[in-house]
C-alpha cells in the first residue's frame, strides 16, 4: 500500500493512501471542533477523489511534547534535509525564526519549501497584504502556505467569577489602570472571603506574561515601530522600566503566585472556570483548548483587548502559516493541490466559525462581522478597530525591547511581578547584562 503522509495544524496529522483505506485508531472528535471541520474537509475529499483516502494521526503521537525543548524544529529539520520527506505536508507552525536558529540557516524555507505564491489561485483567494511583496520578507521572498488560521491576543476571564466578585471588566480600550483596580479588588475579595484566587495566570512551560508586558511597552513608545528595530536605545529602556513599574505595583495585590513554576498549561486549563484564576492572558485559539475540555464552561470565557498606557495603533495579532510542503515530499504535486483545496474561502468560513478565529483567506469571514456570539464579537471589534494594523511576534523572547542579539538577557518580569525584585532593581540589572555583553 503506498501511503501518503501529511502533518497538520497544531494538534493533528494526517496520511492519505492511493488505493485501500486504513483509518487511524484515534477518534479525531476529542481533539476540538476544528479537528471536527478538518475531519469533514477530509471526507469531502476522500468522495471527490475516491482513490485517495485520508488516516488521521496527531503529533503527540508522533514526536510533539511540550516539555521536550526544540522538539519541532527537531522534527521540521530532520524531513527537510532528508534525501526524501518521510511526509507529504509538515506543520510549521509559522515558526520561521525559531526553524532558521535551528538550522542556522535564514534561508531555510526558501531552500526546503515550495512557494505558494507561485500559484494564481493561492494570491486571489488570500488577502492582499499577505501575498504582497512586504508579506514575503519574512519568509525570504516566499510564501510556504495557506494563512487559514489567524488569532488576536487577549485577556480572558470567566464571566460568572466576574459576577461574584463584582468585576465589570472592559472588553475594549481597557488600560493598565483599569487593570491594577481589577487586580486590587480579587486582593480585597480573598482576603474578605478567606480564598486564594490567582488574579492573573501563569504557567512555566507557556509563560504569557511578556504578552501583556510587551503590549504596554509598545503602547508607551511615541512611535510602535522603534521595537521593530534590532537595537535598543534610551527611549525603549524607558518604556521598557514604566512597563516593569506597573508589574511592581500588580505584585502589591498579589497579581501572580509565587508558586508559577508549579503550573503546567495542560493541567492548570480549566482553572478560570473553576474560580481558581482569573485573567488569562492568550490567544484566540484558546477556545479551542476549553471546548475540548469544558464545551458546556467555554461560552462563559470572555476574550477582551489587552491594557495599554495609552491608545496604540498596533495590536498582536496575525495570520499564521502552519503548513507547507517540503520540496523532496514523495507526493508533492497531490500535496499542493490539498492545501490550495484547504485555502478555498467556503473551507475558511467553516474553520473560522468552528475555531473562533479570524482568517487570511478572503470572502465572507475575513471579518467575521456577523457577530453569532461574543467571541466572534471581538474579532469583529478588533479587526475593525486596528485592520491590518496586527503585530505577530515571538512572546518568548525580548526582541521587541532589546534586538534579537540580546535575547538571551533576562527581563525579570516575572521576578518584578512576583515581588522578588523591585522595577529600579530589575533595570538596573538589565542594564548591568547589556554592558556586560557589549
Amino acid at each position: 500500500m503506498l501511503k501518503r503522509w501529511l502533518i497538520f495544524s497544531n494538534i493533528f496529522l494526517m496520511s492519505f493512501c492511493s488505493n485501500g483505506v486504513k483509518r487511524d485508531s484515534q477518534d479525531p472528535t476529542n481533539k476540538g471542533l476544528k479537528n471536527q471541520n478538518a475531519t469533514t474537509q477530509l471526507n469531502f475529499i476522500g468522495f471527490l477523489h475516491q482513490n485517495c483516502k485520508v488516516n488521521l494521526v496527531f503529533p503527540e503521537d508522533i514526536y510533539y511534547s511540550r516539555s521536550k525543548a526544540n522538539c519541532e524544529e527537531e522534527f521540521v529539520s530532520q524531513q527537510l534535509l532528508a534525501e526524501h520527506s518521510k511526509y507529504d505536508i509538515i506543520r510549521i507552525n509559522d515558526a520561521y525564526l525559531k526553524i532558521a536558529l535551528y538550522m542556522k540557516d535564514p534561508d531555510w524555507a526558501k531552500k526546503y519549501l515550495v512557494d505558494f505564491s507561485q500559484y494564481p489561485e493561492f494570491n486571489n483567494d488570500a488577502m492582499p497584504e499577505l501575498v504582497n511583496d512586504s508579506a514575503k520578507v519574512k519568509w525570504k521572498g516566499m510564501i510556504p502556505g495557506p494563512y487559514l488560521e489567524g488569532y488576536n491576543f487577549s485577556i480572558w476571564y470567566d464571566r460568572d467569577m466576574a459576577k461574584e466578585l463584582g468585576i465589570q471588566v472592559k472588553q475594549l480600550d481597557m488600560t493598565f489602570d483599569d487593570l491594577l483596580q481589577y487586580v486590587k479588588a480579587i486582593d480585597t475579595y480573598n482576603k474578605s472571603h478567606n480564598t486564594n484566587i490567582t488574579p492573573l495566570q501563569e504557567c512555566s512551560d507557556w509563560s504569557t506574561i511578556n504578552v501583556l508586558a510587551f503590549r504596554l511597552f509598545l503602547s508607551e513608545l511615541d512611535d510602535w515601530r522603534e521595537s521593530l528595530k534590532d537595537n535598543y536605545t534610551e527611549k525603549k529602556l524607558n518604556a521598557f522600566h514604566k512597563t516593569l513599574k506597573a508589574f511592581e505595583a500588580l505584585s502589591k495585590y498579589h497579581a501572580y503566585s509565587k508558586s508559577w513554576k508549579e503550573t503546567e498549561f495542560m493541567t492548570s486549563l480549566e482553572y478560570p472556570m473553576k474560580h481558581k484564576s482569573f485573567f488569562y492572558v492568550n490567544a484566540s485559539w484558546m477556545y479551542n483548548y476549553w471546548q475540548k475540555i469544558a464545551n458546556n464552561e467555554v461560552v462563559n470565557m470572555v476574550p477582551n483587548e489587552l491594557p495599554v498606557f495609552k491608545p496604540s495603533p498596533v495590536y498582536f495579532g496575525g495570520y499564521s502559516v502552519m503548513w507547507a510542503v517540503p520540496k523532496n515530499a514523495p507526493h508533492k504535486d497531490e500535496a499542493v493541490k490539498f492545501l490550495l483545496f484547504m485555502n478555498k474561502p467556503d473551507v475558511a468560513e467553516k474553520w473560522s466559525r468552528y475555531a473562533k478565529c479570524p482568517t487570511g483567506i478572503k470572502g465572507n469571514v475575513t471579518s467575521v462581522s456577523f457577530g453569532k456570539d461574543h467571541f466572534e464579537d471581538f474579532t469583529y471589534n478588533i479587526d475593525k478597530k486596528y485592520g491590518s494594523n496586527k503585530l505577530s511576534f515571538n512572546y518568548f523572547d525580548n526582541n521587541l525591547v532589546l534586538g534579537v542579539s540580546k535575547n538571551s538577557v533576562n527581563m525579570h518580569t516575572i521576578d518584578v511581578a512576583t515581588g522578588l525584585m523591585t522595577a529600579d532593581e530589575a533595570i538596573a540589572d538589565i542594564r548591568r547584562q547589556l554592558k556586560k555583553s557589549k
